[in-house]
């Protein structure tokens, strides 16, 4: 990885979003953030090619398209790597997580030093 990758945090509940931006700042990453899946695609088609990308999707992100549907859309269509944003280890059990092919997952009770050995790993993809 030559840069830092910048964060598309989709994540709907406005809370959630500025904890988890602020946790991305304590670690040295810089973040962009989307309250639905259409604001992240909205963005994505303005702003894709504009350096080393990672999205963090809530796994639970509501309406059209949600977070599973999101996921596919950064991976197969936009090239992004992502992981996903859940709750608890049991949301990961759905078929269709592991469909989209996300190259991780963070829980939303990880620390800091988690989430950062997390999107460091997926970094080194880009």
């Amino acid at each position: 990885m030559t840069r830092t990758p910048t964060i598309l945090v989709v994540q709907h509940d406005a809370a959630a979003s500025r904890a988890i931006e602020d946790s991305l700042a304590r670690i040295g990453f810089a973040a962009v953030s989307a309250a639905s899946g259409k604001q992240a695609l909205k963005w994505l088609d303005q702003h894709a090619n504009q350096g080393p990308l990672l999205g963090l999707v809530d796994l639970h992100l509501p309406g059209d398209p949600d977070g599973l549907k999101l996921g596919h859309h950064l991976g197969v269509i936009y090239h992004v790597p992502f992981l996903y944003w859940a709750r608890q280890p049991s949301d990961l059990q759905d078929p269709r997580v592991l469909q989209s092919q996300p190259y991780g997952y963070v829980l939303s009770s990880s620390e800091d030093d988690e989430l950062l050995a997390t999107l460091t790993l997926a970094a080194e993809s880009l």
